[in-house]
């Protein structure tokens, strides 16, 4: 009884050194994701965004440019430093409000129900201003810009949105990405992604999953790990517990003690027991008939069971 109470310590025992190392690894994978950097909205199901970045998990932001794509020029600058990511991460901030009157308009324009032209039409138009207004106070600077815009386009405020348009594929979502600027593949690269995820659904570059796919998405993820650890659970229970229980049984039977060898009774003891029951007949003879018998011999007798 013993050593099956200790067989039994010694399994859960095992059993317990299993399931420790299973949380261990459980608990690591969870903080080793849990520090890795992840968007809301997720830069790879922009195909705009993904054609000039890839995957990078040693970027700050675990994107970084491409050395084919149009922000090529920026893809030699070490993207897994962070004192260099947020030096440019505070260059395109300030680029953004820079043309914050635009997106007031943008915004403005979409919660009305405007088209995607009007849109276009009219940061378009907006942006012109904004690049002669920068100049305002350098006079010369700002004839230069006339004179290069009127050599290049045909007029001094810059190009039109006809222009842009028929130069962009008939698109007036490009015209409003032109007039933007926008490059959501380095935002994205300088952790900026979800601060103008609208922007990029205003512009068609991508479209707003509902709150209810969103959702969907989260749940399939949690049960996929809660499936993984009732997987875990059944190896336990039906792998290695049986594992261990036939171990134990086997051992409890090496070690059961063999059966004590059962007596030897010798010619000697048996011609004792013989005399001493002949004995015993012969007064038993003389008790009953009250002489002794001189000439009886017992010549053989049964044991009555």
């Amino acid at each position: 009884m013993k050593q099956v109470n200790k067989m039994k310590k010694h399994i859960f025992y095992r059993i317990s050194c299993v399931v420790f190392v299973l949380l261990i690894v459980l608990c690591s994978g969870t903080a080793a994701l849990a520090g890795t950097f992840k968007y809301k909205h997720d830069p790879r199901d922009n195909p705009s965004a993904m054609a000039d970045i890839i995957e990078d998990e040693n970027a700050v932001y675990g994107f970084r440019p491409s050395e084919s794509g149009s922000l090529k020029m920026y893809a030699f600058y070490d993207w897994s430093d962070a004192d260099v990511v947020e030096q440019g991460r505070q260059d395109r901030i300030a680029y953004h409000s820079s043309i914050e009157s635009m997106y007031e308009i943008l915004e403005k324009m979409t919660a009305e129900g405007k088209s995607t032209e009007e849109i276009a039409r009219a940061v378009s138009a907006k942006r012109n201003e904004i690049r002669l207004a920068a100049y305002e106070n350098d006079p010369e600077e700002l004839e230069e810009i006339k004179k290069r815009n009127l050599e290049k386009y045909g007029h001094e405020e810059g190009p039109l949105p006809e222009e842009i348009y028929e130069q962009n594929g008939k698109s007036w979502e490009a015209v409003i990405s032109k007039a933007f600027s926008t490059n959501s593949g380095m935002d994205a690269c300088l952790g900026l992604y979800d601060d103008y995820y609208s922007l990029y659904v205003s512009v068609g570059q991508v479209s707003e999953r509902s709150t209810v796919e969103i959702g969907f998405q989260t749940l399939g993820i949690g049960m996929m790990v809660v499936i993984g650890i009732l997987g875990l659970l059944m190896i336990i229970l039906y792998i290695l517990i049986p594992l261990f229980r036939k171990i134990a049984e086997g051992k409890n039977k090496k070690e059961k003690p063999a059966p004590a060898p059962a007596p030897v009774t010798t010619a000697a003891q048996n011609a004792d027991d013989e005399s001493d029951t002949v004995a015993a007949i012969i007064a038993a003879i003389s008790a009953a008939s009250g002489t002794a018998p001189t000439s009886l011999k017992v010549v053989s007798f049964k044991r009555l069971k």
